[in-house]
């Protein structure tokens, strides 16, 4: 596995420089953008070394060597207003201000022929950067997700003709995520503690989201894992390029599809006032696993070369999100048994499940390229995205939904050899009233049921959290800077 610390560090200096201008997103486990290389006007038909990434068949054109290293910040700003209803949040707005930053390193070099090129590239796919105050509205979701997927590519492209070309990458990823919210321990004893005096709330009725059965709660792991990508680029006729490629997931390789983060001390919990000390110094430790998806990608591409200074790209993407629809998090070890013997209700499960409703997403877009002078293109983009989340699932930790982005890239070539680009842009979110799914007096119906099969199955589902009911206005700025070289 290729070691890049020094490279992270650069780009991801770069970005958080810039991360107070410019936007992102957030999910529970973090999304792909509309372009993960935000700077190259580049796709799945374009030779280029992002070509990487879309199509390592895109690569093949190249001759030479080339260089390219790209850098992109962005915030996410907007509100979310709580539904009136039960909760003590219930009715109260949170803002959004939340950064992303994205990253690219990538080399090509033909080997002296004008058969194969080879290529190699380091960069960030998704990243997640979420964070709320630890009082706000929607603490019972999230007070921050800092996660973030790695991926070392190493890519070949082979001309078959002059208007053939294929392409094929081996895809090493690591994943981190971090991720800490609160817990409402009330539920895990019946509607009784929730609606009739309790000790643990000062001899009066907890209700839901009382800050004495508040329980503070953070998972963190590592995992990594191995892909691959497949492409062809075909140009059937003068002018037109056509091209297909397929990204796949990662996978742990001892384990199966999913990507296992595991750490020995992974979930940290920190007892609610209102109930009786564990005795852990402070907060309880467990080792945890969370399973995540890494998903497919498949990308679709056309160009039309108009003329010398114009051309029209088109591009559709398919994401297999869809393959897991929740956030599975395994505790075990540690002394968190110490929460069940100092206190039933506030043990935490063997599993923990939390329904994010993930769901396949589409992307359609296009952009034109425009060839001002000798040394100039500027690209103009617009791109729609389905929801990867469905709506009814959205909260603090899954802020996502219908967008528009649009994004104007340009290409400056100051020298020869050398290319400077940039991109400024803004999305769009459609939401409106969202987050219905999750019940917070659906824990509560279980227990009074005696865990009846007929009456637990939100909370078998993962659903039965407090709740994200409420109006979700989202917009974002991102913008962005890279540097290309060939010899």
């Amino acid at each position: 596995m290729v070691r890049v610390s020094v490279v992270w560090l650069v780009w991801l200096a770069v970005g958080v420089a810039v991360a107070g201008l410019c936007g992102g997103r957030a999910s529970a486990w973090p999304t792909l953008p509309v372009r993960p290389v935000a700077d190259a006007i580049a796709g799945p038909t374009d030779p280029h070394v992002a070509g990487i990434f879309y199509n390592p068949a895109a690569i093949g054109p190249l001759r030479g060597v080339r260089l390219w290293y790209d850098s992109s910040a962005g915030v996410q700003l907007g509100e979310i207003k709580r539904a009136a209803g039960e909760g003590a949040q219930a009715g109260q707005t949170t803002p959004i201000t939340n950064p992303s930053v994205g990253g690219f390193v990538g080399a090509t070099w033909d080997l002296f022929t004008d058969r194969i090129v080879i290529g190699i590239a380091v960069l960030t796919p998704a990243t997640e950067l979420t964070q709320f105050r630890s009082g706000s509205a929607v603490r019972y979701q999230n007070i921050w997700q800092r996660s973030a997927i790695l991926d070392e590519d190493v890519a070949v492209g082979v001309r078959i003709s002059s208007r053939f070309y294929i392409g094929a990458s081996a895809n090493f990823g690591e994943g981190w995520t971090d991720h800490r919210f609160a817990r409402d321990v009330a539920p895990q004893e019946g509607s009784a503690a929730i609606d009739q005096p309790s000790a643990r709330c000062g001899g009066k009725a907890c209700g839901l989201e009382n800050p004495l059965a508040t329980q503070g709660v953070r998972v963190h792991g590592f995992g990594w894992g191995i892909g691959f990508s497949v492409g062809a680029l075909v140009r059937p006729i003068d002018r037109l390029w056509l091209a297909v490629s397929y990204i796949s997931h990662l996978f742990d390789p001892f384990r199966g599809v999913d990507l296992p983060l595991n750490s020995a001390d992974g979930v940290t919990v920190t007892q609610a006032p209102g109930s009786p000390s564990p005795g852990c110094g402070g907060a309880c430790v467990a080792r945890s696993r969370i399973t995540v998806l890494v998903p497919d990608v498949i990308l679709f591409g056309v160009r039309i070369e108009a003329t010398p200074r114009l051309e029209v790209e088109g591009q559709f993407r398919w994401v297999h999100y869809g393959g897991r629809n929740a956030l599975d998090m395994y505790i075990q070890g540690g002394n968190i048994d110490q929460l069940k013997r100092s206190d039933p209700a506030s043990a935490l499960p063997a599993l923990l499940r939390i329904d994010r409703g993930w769901q396949d997403a589409y992307t359609l877009g296009g952009s034109v390229r425009i060839k001002v002078g000798e040394k100039l293109r500027l690209s103009p983009s617009l791109f729609y995205e389905s929801s990867p989340v469905a709506l009814d699932h959205v909260s603090a930790a899954n802020l996502e939904g219908h967008k528009l982005d649009f994004a104007l890239t340009l290409e400056w070539k100051p020298r020869a050899h050398l290319t400077v680009g940039a991109h400024v842009g803004g999305t769009t979110w459609f939401n409106g009233e969202d987050g219905q799914v999750y019940d917070p007096r659906a824990e509560s119906r279980c227990v009074d049921g005696n865990y009846a099969l007929d009456v637990c199955a939100k909370h078998i589902s993962g659903s039965a959290l407090s709740s994200a009911a409420g109006r979700y206005t989202m917009g974002a700025l991102h913008a962005g800077f890279a540097l290309g070289m060939d010899y």
